[in-house]
């Protein structure tokens, strides 16, 4: 019997005196096995955009923290960036990063994936530099209708009415805006964490141990400076 204290988790069970690491979903489900000890990870599932939520999926209870999401769905240290963390993922990618009106004239590109699969032309300035795999997915209006897919890549903040649009088609520009359309809007949401010691020593870009999300989808990671971020958009 095994009392599940997380819903990313995985435990050793024997079973006919073989030993195997088995991972769970946040119900106790069993999604993935391997014999301990081999170099397996499960299958990273394939997202191509993610999900549009609305504000009210993220609202916070208090000041940032707790977050109704981060308690539902987030896992193990894992949490919806505010301001403060995409202020840091920006300024380590950006020398010039504007703290005070929150923009950079060149993280779109560092942060968008190349080409035109997910991107209008001319995709400006896309390199993909540390792995980030930004698309432009666009939004949901607060009036039901979809709009700027190919043009536009917009994660939400979960500080008080804001998000950060951090890639265009015909721009490089990177910004986080008060949100002035309202709580209906749908955007997307990228999980972070603090980096750990061992990570911390990893050069950007590098692809780290996936994140299992509360239904068993499985999530590319990637270390950026002092943290590491969900490598798709959230999907659940």
């Amino acid at each position: 019997e095994h009392t599940f204290t997380s819903s990313n988790e995985s435990i050793v069970v024997t079973i006919n005196s073989s030993d195997y690491t088995v991972w769970f979903d946040g119900f106790g489900s069993l999604i993935f096995s391997v014999r301990k000890n081999e170099s397996v990870t499960p299958s990273i599932t394939q997202i191509k955009h993610g999900y549009l939520y609305n504000y009210y999926a993220i609202q916070p209870i208090g000041d940032d923290y707790p977050l109704i999401l981060n308690s539902q769905m987030a896992n193990d240290g894992w949490i919806i960036p505010s301001i403060y963390q995409m202020d840091i993922l920006l300024g380590h990618l950006d020398a010039s990063y504007d703290t005070i009106n929150h923009s950079s004239e060149i993280v779109g590109g560092i942060l968008k994936e190349t080409g035109t699969v997910y991107w209008d032309e001319p995709n400006e300035g896309a390199v993909n530099l540390v792995s980030f795999n930004l698309r432009a997915g666009g939004w949901r209006n607060f009036n039901g209708t979809f709009f700027s897919i190919k043009e536009d890549g917009v994660i939400w903040s979960t500080s008080i009415y804001s998000y950060c649009q951090l890639g265009n088609n015909t721009i490089e520009d990177g910004f986080i805006i008060q949100n002035p359309y309202g709580d209906n809007i749908g955007l997307y949401i990228r999980l972070v964490r603090e980096a750990n010691t061992s990570e911390l020593a990893l050069p950007d870009g590098s692809q780290v141990a996936p994140y299992i999300g509360n239904d068993g989808k499985i999530y590319r990671t990637v270390k950026i400076g002092t943290q590491v971020w969900l490598a798709d958009n959230l999907a659940e």
